[in-house]
């Protein structure tokens, strides 16, 4: 999908966002699920929040999923990812405009999977298949069960049940 500002933007399956753009800047909150931008140059931020975090773009190309749950107001503990396959993005806190807690560069990603109290891990995009919806193909690489499952439910009609809950966090 093409954005008012000329961005590029794809949503997967189950994927929820509100779009507000005004004349200072351009926000998406995203609330559920994963989607992919290609972003326009233009003079305004452009900016995407996740839970309690801000993504700032730095005109970049980049991925964000929201993982098992649904972005609310307050959730700091909502588990998010983000990939930056071209330029730089920077994370901060909503609260907090004194700096970036995280910037990302080309070929890094990051897993938040609770509050970012410390310093978060940055792993090579390589190293992870981050993104593949895109082509149609998902893959997991040392993911829980649990995870996986409700990524797969996302995708496929009808319902997806774990018979013993014991293999969740396998």
């Amino acid at each position: 999908d093409l954005l008012p500002d000329g961005t590029r933007m794809t949503l997967d399956a189950d994927s929820r966002i509100r779009i507000s753009f005004d004349e200072h800047s351009r926000r998406i909150d995203l609330f559920q699920g994963s989607v992919d931008f290609d972003i326009a140059e233009d003079p305004r931020a452009f900016e995407v929040y996740v839970g309690e975090y801000r993504i700032e773009d730095i005109g970049t190309i980049f991925s964000v999923s929201v993982k098992n749950g649904i972005n609310e107001p307050g959730n700091a503990d909502l588990p998010f990812s983000v990939a930056v396959e071209e330029g730089e993005i920077h994370i901060h806190r909503v609260d907090d405009r004194s700096g970036p807690i995280v910037e990302l560069v080309a070929g890094e990603r990051l897993e938040v999977s609770r509050a970012l109290e410390t310093a978060p891990s940055v792993t090579p995009l390589k190293a992870t298949p981050f993104a593949s919806w895109r082509n149609g193909v998902l893959q997991y690489q040392n993911r829980p069960l649990s995870e996986v499952l409700a990524d797969l439910q996302r995708h496929f009609p009808g319902t997806i049940q774990l018979v013993d809950p014991d293999l969740a966090d396998e």
